[in-house]
């Protein structure tokens, strides 16, 4: 449940209809840290998909393997204004389409949209 002064945002949502198959690579370095991460999105089912991720960690030379995996909700999108609609909520939308883009291991496009909520009194 939301509550009164929240904002919902900063996440991105994802919709049955347009999500896919994908993966994605990241990397950065700060001194003697140097972080890959790999991540893979599946789809398991009409309502859900796994989140496999996997971080390669080099801290002073010495290599550090890590992974999570999680399991997420696929919805259509009337369903999210549905809940944001049960919330009393204003919602703006923001396209955010290629923000993810130039991490894709493959030929593609990462569709992106996040919602701003604002609760009404």
């Amino acid at each position: 449940m939301l509550h009164l002064g929240c904002v919902a945002g900063g996440h991105d949502y994802h919709f049955k209809k347009t999500f896919q198959n994908i993966n994605f690579s990241y990397s950065d370095e700060k001194e003697d840290t140097y972080i890959t991460v790999f991540e893979n999105n599946h789809i398991v089912s009409d309502t859900t998909y796994e989140a496999t991720i996997f971080y390669l960690i080099r801290q002073n030379g010495t290599l550090h393997i890590y992974h999570e995996v999680h399991t997420l909700g696929l919805f259509p999108y009337n369903t999210w204004l549905k809940i944001f609609q049960e919330n009393n909520s204003k919602v703006d939308e923001l396209q955010m389409n290629h923000l993810y883009d130039k991490y894709l291991l493959e030929d593609g496009q990462y569709k992106l949209k996040a919602f701003s909520g604002t609760l009404i009194q």
